[in-house]
C-alpha cells in the first residue's frame, strides 16, 4: 500500500477499476526505462561504427605468421595468450595514428630492454598500444589525426633473431567510460 500513497488518486481509481496491480506499473515504468536506455546504447554504437570507419591500420602489412608464431589477437603463446595484433612491416616503416587521440605517455613493451618503445594514444572512445617503433620528438602531448606518422617501424629481429617477421603490435581498447552514459 505504501507504493499507491505516491500515486495520484485519481490513478488509484484506475488502478482499481482495471485491476492494475503496482507490480505491473513498476514492470512498465522498467520497460521504459530498458528502452531509453538501449535507445542511448544505440547512438554509443552508432558513433563507434562511424569512427572505426575512419580509423587507418599503423602500417600497412598483413597480420604476422611465421615459425615463431601468429601474431594474431588471442593466438596461444605456451600458458597465456597474445593481446596484441602484429602487422607485418618494414624497417623503418612510417607507424601511422590509427584514429584522432592524444599521445598520453611513451612505455617500454620489455622493462629489460629498452631498445623497444611504444606510445599510448587516448581518445573519447578508444585507446591504443602501439609498439616496436620509433617514436617522433616530443610526441608525447601532442594530438593526432587518424593517418599522422608517429614515428617509424624498429626491428624486432634484433630481439627475436631472422626467423620472425618484422612487425610492429597494436592493442586498441575501447574506452569504457562511454557505457557509464548509456
Amino acid at each position: 500500500m505504501k507504493e499507491l500513497n505516491n500515486i495520484r488518486s485519481n490513478q488509484c481509481l484506475d488502478i482499481a477499476r482495471n485491476g492494475i496491480t503496482v507490480a505491473q506499473i513498476r514492470l512498465s515504468n522498467a520497460n521504459r526505462e530498458v528502452n531509453a536506455a538501449m535507445h542511448r546504447l544505440q547512438g554509443v554504437m552508432d558513433g563507434l561504427r562511424h569512427l572505426v570507419k575512419r580509423m587507418v591500420p599503423p602500417v600497412s602489412g598483413k597480420i604476422r605468421s611465421d615459425s615463431m608464431g601468429d601474431g594474431e589477437f588471442g593466438a596461444p603463446r605456451g600458458v597465456r595468450t597474445h593481446t596484441d595484433l602484429d602487422l607485418e612491416c618494414t624497417i623503418d616503416e612510417p607507424v601511422l595514428a590509427p584514429h584522432d587521440s592524444h599521445a598520453t605517455r611513451l612505455f617500454w613493451p620489455y622493462k629489460e630492454d629498452k631498445r623497444f618503445c611504444g606510445v599510448e594514444l587516448v581518445s573519447e572512445y578508444f585507446i591504443s598500444q602501439i609498439m616496436y617503433f620509433a617514436p617522433l620528438k616530443d610526441l608525447v602531448g601532442k594530438d593526432v589525426l587518424a593517418g599522422d606518422v608517429l614515428g617509424t617501424a624498429q626491428n624486432v629481429q634484433d630481439r627475436y633473431g631472422p626467423k620472425m617477421t618484422r612487425h610492429i603490435g597494436w592493442r586498441l581498447f575501447i574506452n569504457p567510460v562511454i557505457f557509464l552514459e548509456v
